[in-house]
């Protein structure tokens, strides 16, 4: 959905609305690009790269903020990368949802997110997850 760079990472961000099974159709989303990213990124072809990167400039024609492939190419094989699960939980407080997860009913994004978590610490790259409920 969105990406993030800074001068030392860059961060894939993956966002849902609501804490519930659209979790596992976030987490799925997560994990599949994550895998066709890694497989690029070992490849050396980056041809899903090249599909995201031309859709993009196409729709982005008339605004000028044109990706140049070539310095998105060296960014993703010089910085750490970050996967990132955003949602917007129904929660009408701001929590930590690390300490409060019991807060939450759902036992099906519950579980995606487990699992997600697990899939990601096994074979690619570092996940992050984050509760946007209390973003203004």
């Amino acid at each position: 959905d969105l990406l993030y760079e800074d001068q030392d990472s860059m961060y894939f961000i993956h966002v849902k609305n609501g804490f519930d099974g659209k979790l596992r159709d976030l987490s799925n989303q997560i994990v599949l690009s994550s895998t066709r990213f890694s497989n690029d990124k070992n490849s050396g072809t980056y041809e899903f790269l090249d599909g995201i990167i031309n859709s993009y400039n196409s729709q982005s024609i008339n605004t000028g903020n044109l990706i140049v492939r070539n310095n998105f190419i060296h960014s993703i094989q010089n910085k750490e990368i970050f996967f990132v699960m955003a949602f917007k939980s129904t929660l009408s407080v701001a929590t930590d949802i690390r300490n409060n997860i019991s807060i939450l009913r759902s036992n099906i994004a519950k579980y995606a997110v487990i699992q997600c978590v697990r899939d990601m610490n096994t074979n690619m790259y570092p996940l992050k997850i984050f509760d946007i409920a209390s973003i203004v």
